[in-house]
């Protein structure tokens, strides 16, 4: 799926978040789909998983975006946050 959920989209524009620069944190993001709206309008975004597959797939999927606004990192969230370069405006 490349498409964002119906629920951020409307977050999104209903907060007027296309109208600004920002910074992204999604966590349990798999492969980006959500972060995605997000990147389209110019914000860095981080998508943390615990699914090696799903990051692998986001990163493919993300390949032909500039790699310096974006970042796919595995982690079990169950064992705490990875370290993390924030601050962050928006977690999803």
């Amino acid at each position: 799926m490349l498409f964002p959920d119906v629920y951020v989209t409307k977050f999104f524009f209903k907060n007027h978040l296309d109208g600004r620069d920002g910074s992204l944190l999604e966590l349990g993001g798999g492969n980006g789909n959500n972060a995605r709206l997000f990147a389209e309008y110019g914000w860095n975004v981080t998508v943390v998983d615990m699914s090696q597959a799903s990051l692998d797939d986001g990163r493919s999927n993300w390949s032909a975006e500039p790699a310096d606004t974006w970042s796919f990192v595995e982690q079990d969230l169950r064992n705490g946050l990875p370290d993390l370069t924030g601050p962050f405006d928006v977690l999803v």
